[in-house]
């Protein structure tokens, strides 16, 4: 009998599972260490935190990389989209899910509006992975797979979030997964999430707001939009 899947039981599986464990992938550790740590350490210098509250926030920063990695494998998704590549820690985490675990017929497209992305870990994973210069409408026009998760970490003002789901959900599919990063009060797009959160709509979809951080937070849904 096929397991049913549940994003509540993922997440609260994953919290027992991971926080108190060394990494469980030593390339998405990797990734993150080299593309996002010094940028992280410089963040958490600016909010004043001791040096155990300092280790505790990049630790918490750098699960949620592997959180994500782990999601992937538990719905066994196959493709995935970006929007908000920067450098590309997660875009490249993402394709490293995928060839770790799915070996053929499967791509992670990225997107954003500046081109910074590491050229080393690119050409690494250029057989399944591409990048898009540009936004999600861009984006869209060179997706030519169903696409089984979103990742949205754009713009940040009001009406981002709705712009980039009306540009990426035809391509999305039956039981697609969708994560907004940046859950926060202290962005426009935050109004966006509340109407999803909130209206009934969307009251069909499995939802759950993972706290990455104190100041960080991540709303994560099932189901097409």
């Amino acid at each position: 009998m096929k397991e049913e899947k549940n994003l509540f039981m993922f997440f609260n599986n994953i919290r027992k599972d991971l926080f108190d464990k060394k990494d469980k992938d030593v390339e998405v550790k990797k990734i993150f260490d080299k593309l996002s740590m010094t940028s992280q350490k410089n963040k958490i210098m600016q909010k004043g935190l001791k040096e155990s509250e300092a280790e505790l926030e990049i630790k918490l920063i750098r699960r949620r990389f592997h959180v994500l990695y782990e999601l992937c494998k538990y719905y066994d998704v196959k493709n995935i989209a970006e929007v908000g590549t920067a450098n590309g820690c997660q875009f490249f985490t993402f394709a490293e899910y995928l060839k770790n675990h799915q070996k053929n017929d499967c791509h992670v497209y990225s997107c954003d509006i500046v081109d910074i992305v590491d050229r080393e870990y690119y050409e690494k994973y250029k057989d399944i992975s591409s990048f898009t210069l540009g936004d999600s409408k861009k984006l869209s026009k060179n997706i030519n797979k169903e696409i089984g998760l979103f990742f949205i970490d754009g713009a940040h003002d009001p009406g981002s979030v709705f712009y980039d789901i009306l540009n990426l959900k035809k391509h999305q599919s039956e039981k697609c997964i969708w994560i907004f990063d940046d859950f926060d009060e202290r962005f426009g797009s935050c109004i966006d999430l509340k109407i999803i959160t909130n209206s009934n709509h969307f009251a069909g979809l499995e939802k759950v707001k993972y706290q990455v951080t104190q100041d960080n937070n991540m709303l994560v849904l099932v189901g097409a939009l």
